[in-house]
């Protein structure tokens, strides 16, 4: 359940950890795949037409790359990929010293150096077989199915929330809290987490890191 409520007035003490609030707070998850001693190399290929007319990539200027779940892709660092024939098809060759058994999870980014979070591709993480294909093309702009939604427990949501005077921008902030919450005078201690809903849910986007199963 998702309830809109000011979080404002308790700010300031759960960032001394006495509020009675269990936070998880937000941005990306990974999760590990199983491999086997065999290599494998797979081409990754990005149309950034749409985006290139838009305006909202810059050929001169911006780089696109892929982030994954397996070496030596990571969720930490893009592998860039290249345009040496002016197609704005974007490719990049991958070799995978150790061929998972599982689908690899992947998604494409754009990197710019003033915005370095912005940029991924919208919608949940891709996902390739790599013993049914070796390559994976597809449109930037592409959309990957979204699911349903799998929050646990009780929530509060706060869209755009900025604390007063602070030079970050506004974040949309989830807030977990703990079974009983309502009706306890009991204090709880804070905890933060930076992967946005990803930390609870992943039906739009990345991985779910299963707090609330957890907690």
């Amino acid at each position: 359940m998702l309830n809109r409520r000011s979080l404002r007035s308790r700010h300031v003490s759960a960032i001394g950890f006495s509020a009675p609030l269990f936070v998880v707070a937000a941005l990306l998850g990974a999760c590990g795949t199983d491999t086997v001693a065999d290599t494998s190399t797979v081409v990754f290929a990005v149309d950034m037409s749409a985006e290139i007319e838009r305006g909202d990539f810059d050929p001169d200027a911006d780089r696109v790359g892929v982030r994954g779940d397996v070496l030596p892709l990571s969720w930490g660092e893009s592998q860039i990929a290249t345009d040496p024939d002016g197609d704005r098809i974007f490719e990049l060759a991958v070799r995978f010293e150790q061929r998972p058994v599982s689908p690899i999870a992947f998604k494409f980014k754009i990197e710019r150096t003033a915005h370095p979070n912005d940029g991924w591709q919208v919608g949940a993480n891709r996902s390739l077989d790599l013993e049914a294909s070796t390559r994976f093309e597809a449109m930037f702009s592409d959309s990957a199915e979204l699911r349903e939604p799998s929050f646990s427990g009780v929530f509060e949501f706060h869209e755009d929330f900025k604390p007063d005077d602070s030079p970050l921008r506004a974040r949309n902030i989830f807030v977990y809290l703990p079974p009983g919450y309502g009706t306890s005078d009991t204090r709880y201690p804070v905890l933060y987490m930076h992967d946005g809903r990803n930390i609870f849910d992943a039906s739009e986007v990345g991985a779910e890191w299963g707090m609330d199963e957890y907690a």
